[in-house]
């Protein structure tokens, strides 16, 4: 499955390589979201998702959809799918670029166990539209990543959003300064990678 959190060029724009190279059962757009040039990839492989809907890969792996709801509302950064991969007892979140007011809507859910290692990749490159304090402090994650380009024209990461990462996440990963990062888990203990 490739997941297209939201149609913005820096999270779709090696779609047509990817599907030209690579076998792709399904490709997962955002419910909320407008596609442009890859529309044309609407077909039996393609679904729109929206929150609560879930995807069983094995009996030990489920990804679940916790964003975007079917009610349509903002620019595309608002409606970016978040996900959940949970693998026994290691939770992976990813949050596209979905801002604060989704990371309010997945805290009411209240659906994080506090029994679970969590890896944050850290919503829309370190911005400050996302990471709100509310959302990292009940999230209390192990680790927090970063993907953001090394000296990038955004100023990315925020530096009041790393200030409230270090009071909330144990072990902050960046890529502009750690290169690529790997988390390798057998589901129960975790091994990282870095290429710095």
């Amino acid at each position: 499955a490739l997941v297209l959190t939201h149609s913005d060029l820096d999270h779709v724009g090696g779609t047509e390589e990817i599907l030209s190279n690579y076998s792709v059962d399904k490709l997962i757009l955002s419910y909320g979201d407008k596609y442009k040039i890859y529309e044309k990839q609407d077909d039996t492989k393609t679904s729109r998702v929206h929150k609560g809907q879930d995807l069983i890969l094995d009996d030990k792996l489920k990804l679940q959809t916790l964003w975007p709801t079917t009610e349509v509302a903002g620019d595309s950064n608002h409606n970016s799918i978040v996900n959940r991969l949970v693998f026994g007892k290691i939770e992976f979140i990813y949050m596209g670029d979905a801002d604060a007011e989704a990371e309010r809507n997945i805290v009411a859910a209240n659906i994080f166990s506090k029994d679970t290692i969590k890896i944050l990749k850290v919503g829309h490159h370190g911005s400050k539209t996302s990471s709100s304090e509310v959302f990292l402090k009940r999230l209390s994650p192990e680790y927090c990543v970063i993907s953001s380009g090394k000296d990038n024209k955004y100023g990315h990461p925020d530096l009041g959003v790393l200030i409230t990462l270090q009071k909330h996440c144990k072990n902050i990963l960046r890529t502009d300064t750690d290169g690529d990062i790997k988390f390798i888990t057998d589901g129960e203990v975790i091994y990282i990678e870095k290429t710095k």
